[in-house]
């Protein structure tokens, strides 16, 4: 689907000087899902809303959330799959009034180079305090893992910190927390020679530029 343009994704990416690759990935076993939703009282699955952007933001994000709703569907989670275009999607994830999650949602964080996950496990790792931007994305309420995201914001020692963020990429993996990582896009730029690229100074965000314009 993605034409090689994706990499397998455990929440820290390839990139990073803390990317753990002894996480598993996790495994793809439909009759496990089977049983696990009986052992959840759920023997014959259930109904519920699944949320997809329909306008291109990552390459076939559109496209990868479709196939993620089928592949639930296998197992008796019957997505009633729905649409958003990208302003009403950023409502939903953002909790606006009268958009709050009554589902499954696909969704996507950005990362900078390197990938140092802290940001992003705020957001969306972080239990949900309103009018603080702690949690803003998240669906997750568990203590360790809010008391290990605040440690991590308050460690700068580099040693430290990459021990702190594998200790917390393991223990999100072990319990599932903050949803289910897919995969990290690869973007690929290219320009024909009528065309000047000027990279953007600060080294953030992995595909940030500044400016594409015109060679005089």
């Amino acid at each position: 689907m993605l034409y090689g343009q994706g990499i397998r994704y455990n929440g820290v990416g390839v990139d990073s000087s803390t990317y753990d690759k002894s996480l598993a990935n996790y495994t793809y076993d439909p009759a496990e899902a089977r049983k696990l939703l009986a052992k959840a009282e759920f023997p014959n699955g259930f109904d519920t809303p699944c949320y997809n952007l329909t306008t291109q933001r990552e390459p076939y994000i559109k496209e990868v959330g479709e196939a993620i709703y089928a592949y639930l569907q296998t197992i008796g989670v019957r997505c009633q799959v729905r649409g958003l275009e990208y302003s009403a999607w950023l409502d939903m994830i953002r909790r606006k009034p009268n958009h709050a999650p009554d589902g499954i949602i696909s969704t996507m964080s950005g990362q900078g180079i390197p990938s140092d996950p802290a940001n992003v496990w705020v957001l969306h790792l972080h239990e949900y305090v309103p009018e603080s931007g702690l949690g803003a994305f998240s669906l997750t309420k568990d203590d360790k893992a809010t008391k290990l995201v605040k440690q991590l914001q308050g460690t700068m020692a580099p040693a430290k910190r990459a021990g702190l963020i594998k200790e917390i990429g393991q223990y999100k993996h072990d319990m599932v927390l903050g949803g289910i990582p897919t995969y990290q896009p690869v973007v690929t730029l290219a320009w024909r020679d009528k065309f000047a690229f000027t990279p953007w100074p600060f080294p953030g965000y992995w595909r940030g530029f500044q400016e594409v314009s015109a060679v005089p």
